[in-house]
Formats: structure tokens, C-alpha cells, sequence
């Protein structure tokens, strides 16, 4: 099992449909990709996000990998989290993962200095809490 937060800004959108669609092409074109599972009806951090579930499959078309990602958008960023477990045990890991999702708060946004003068990397801040 892997769960991970991320920050997209590598592109601008509009809409959470607009993200979602354009994340779906992108595992579509690069990796053997079934998707179970996509919405915009979902939430994260207290805000509207989007949820998709995909398998990763092998190259004989086995499901090797099931996925579950959320994702919000602040400000045309998307921050998102996502899951990743072995499928014949990602139901034994959901009922934890969707306690950190409900859990998941954004406490602060923004840019962060890194070594080199000028250049400033995006980070995020999130706390998950056991309740």
C-alpha cells in the first residue's frame, strides 16, 4: 500500500471536469489503464473534488494494481492524494484510506524558497488525523 500527497501545476484549468479528463487522457496514453470509477462529486479538504479509481493492468491485461485518487483545485492548482495497493488487497486497506481522506486539511498554501535565488517551489501542508 502507498497513499501520497501531491501538487499539481503544471498545467491551468478551469474546472475540476477539465483536470480530471486531462489526467485521465495522460495515464491513458501512458500505462496499460482501466478506469472503475470517475467524478466530480466527491469532496477533500472540505472543498468540491474529483475521484477516480483506475486499475493498472499487466501486460496480459491482469489487474495488478487498483487506484484510488482525490483531488481539489485552489486557485487553478490541484492538490490532490492518491492510493495505490495490490487489487487483491485494496479492499483491506480502504476503510483506513477513506479515514485520512475525510481527514485530509489543507492548513497552509504556498510558495516555498529553495536554494537557488528566484526560484520558489510550490508546497502544501496537510495534516491526516486518526478519528
Amino acid at each position: 500500500m502507498r497513499v501520497r500527497g501531491w501538487i499539481d501545476r503544471n498545467g491551468y484549468f478551469d474546472s475540476l471536469n477539465e483536470y480530471l479528463s486531462n489526467s485521465i487522457s495522460n495515464k491513458e496514453d501512458s500505462t496499460e489503464f482501466k478506469v472503475v470509477e470517475n467524478n466530480t462529486n466527491s469532496a477533500l479538504a472540505g472543498r468540491p473534488a474529483y475521484k477516480l479509481v483506475f486499475d493498472d493492468l499487466s501486460a496480459n491485461g491482469e489487474v495488478k494494481i487498483r487506484a484510488l485518487e482525490y483531488g481539489t483545485m485552489i486557485d487553478s492548482v490541484v492538490y490532490y492524494v492518491s492510493y495505490y495497493a495490490e487489487r487483491d488487497r485494496c479492499l483491506e486497506y480502504l476503510p483506513l484510506i477513506q479515514r485520512m481522506v475525510n481527514s485530509f486539511k489543507i492548513t497552509d498554501v504556498g510558495l516555498e524558497p529553495i536554494q537557488q535565488p528566484q526560484q520558489n517551489r510550490p508546497f502544501i501542508s496537510f495534516s491526516l488525523s486518526e478519528s
